[in-house]
């Protein structure tokens, strides 16, 4: 009588425990799975893994999670699979799932052994982490746009500084020009328009750079058609007023005189950047520039190519690695290198495009440099 007793109690304790089990297998919002530990396949499923699955029941039991085609990567499967054989249990696994309509779900994997009527099976868990997982997203491209804000900001405001001193430079020569030539009307009327030029100028560049750094979208709509001559020429002009005394000769060749390409009207500051450093770095007494300018396909995309050759004092194979840096450098004329160039090519890598310096004369860096400028052509 007492050994009956004893066996009741313990079948009673096992049936409650099983109720337990049922209770929170089922109703439980972590998705769970029971299977088999050789074949792998499904023998029960909780209402969470069909519901957020979006599978019935018997399109599930007796399958395996291969046949059923929710593992985004397979090989994810096959290192689960490997470290549970290892350690008999895996925890909080971050995997990539693929619901029935083919929409990917990201969740925390564990799995365990447990015996259910004296047989061990394979118990799995999935903590659904989508929601959290696509806030992150969201919180990363927020980061990611807040940090090209600030480096857009930063480029404008050495686009800005820089570009501002040379017009004062320009304006303050023509002021101390004029003085010299009070007695020549002529010289004097080309003195004040130059100073009008150079005024219209900044007033340009703060208008750009203001509507510029209002832009908080993607680089892409900053972008339009423009014509690469008309900026080129007004860059020689402003080039040519900003050395008065030095005297410049400029040869452009090119294949056609409509030439368009994807910028923006910083264009012309990109032109009169390298222009400016061509010249002021140029000791001569006659400062020469040829500009090739051509069309060229690379990786199935036309681009127009600009070379800008000088006869200036080059600049050394070690130099070229840091020229494009944003702390200026030092070169043998003891003029500042830098802050100019460093946004000349954040400018054009925002038009997708690409900047460099070789050798005007291969393997004789002394001769003069040209700088290579690729542009994508207009679409």
């Amino acid at each position: 009588m007492p050994q009956t007793l004893k066996r009741e109690s313990v079948e009673q304790a096992l049936k409650e425990s099983e109720e337990k089990f049922s209770k929170v297998f089922y109703n439980n919002s972590t998705l769970m799975a029971i299977s088999k530990i050789d074949d792998g396949c499904f023998i029960d499923v909780n209402e969470s893994f069909l519901e957020r699955l979006g599978f019935q029941r018997e399109e599930v039991i007796g399958k395996t999670s291969t046949s059923l085609n929710i593992w985004v990567n397979p090989d994810e499967r096959n290192r689960i699979v490997q470290s549970f054989n290892e350690k008999k249990h895996v925890r909080n696994i971050e995997v990539a799932i693929r619901t029935k309509m083919g929409e990917i779900i990201y969740g925390l994997f564990s799995a365990d052994i447990i015996e259910i009527k004296d047989k061990p099976l394979l118990i799995t868990m999935m903590k659904d982490i989508t929601e959290r997982k696509k806030a992150e997203a969201k919180l990363k491209e927020s980061e990611e746009k807040y940090r090209i804000a600030y480096e857009q900001a930063n480029l404008y405001k050495d686009l800005f500084i820089h570009d501002m001193n040379n017009i004062i430079n320009v304006i303050q020569g023509s002021i101390e020009l004029h003085s010299l030539n009070k007695s020549d009307p002529e010289k004097e009327d080309e003195m004040i328009e130059m100073i009008s030029n150079s005024t219209n100028k900044a007033k340009r560049l703060v208008s750009t750079v203001r509507v510029l750094s209002q832009i908080n979208e993607d680089v892409d709509v900053l972008l339009k058609n423009v014509e690469v001559l008309k900026y080129l020429n007004e860059a020689i002009k402003f080039t040519r007023d900003s050395f008065q005394s030095k005297e410049i000769n400029v040869i452009i060749n090119a294949q056609s005189e409509s030439i368009v390409v994807q910028a923006n009207a910083l264009l012309l500051d990109v032109f009169e950047n390298i222009l400016n450093n061509a010249v002021k770095h140029n000791d001569n007494l006659k400062a020469e520039l040829t500009i090739n300018i051509s069309k060229i396909l690379e990786f199935d995309k036309d681009f127009i190519k600009m070379e800008f050759n000088d006869n200036g004092m080059g600049i050394s194979d070690e130099k070229k690695k840091i020229i494009f840096q944003r702390s200026p450098i030092r070169i043998k004329s003891g003029k500042g290198l830098g802050f100019g160039l460093s946004v000349v090519k954040k400018l054009v890598e925002m038009y997708n495009g690409k900047l460099w310096v070789e050798n005007r004369i291969k393997n004789d860096y002394t001769k003069g440099s040209n700088f290579i400028l690729l542009i994508p052509e207009e679409i």
